[in-house]
């Protein structure tokens, strides 16, 4: 059984629409299909999860709702705090291709 990432992480976000709760970051890792995260308007929009301990990532899995989409993603990391603060090394970049169904 994997553990819930609100038990092992906090996160932060750029925005929340309207500044709502009902929009809020905890959506995001609720395994709720039903809500989700939305950011206020603007470029660019970011997540961060911070680990309270060191992790192995397998998969990540990110979905996007009612017909938006990012266009260009890009999954950063840290490896270690002895790294400058905010100094990341991109380990992926996502490029996101959608279609609608009709």
């Amino acid at each position: 059984m994997s553990q819930s990432l609100i038990d092992i992480c906090s996160i932060r976000v750029s925005s929340v629409l309207n500044k709502s709760k009902e929009y809020g970051k905890q959506n995001m890792i609720n395994n709720c299909d039903d809500t989700s995260w939305n950011s206020d308007q603007g470029s660019p929009q970011w997540l961060q999860l911070d680990f309270k301990t060191p992790v192995s990532i397998e998969e990540l899995h990110i979905q996007f709702q009612g017909g938006f989409c990012g266009k260009d993603c890009l999954v950063e990391i840290r490896r270690s705090e002895m790294m400058e603060k905010h100094k990341y090394i991109c380990i992926l970049k996502i490029a996101i291709h959608y279609r609608y169904l009709l």
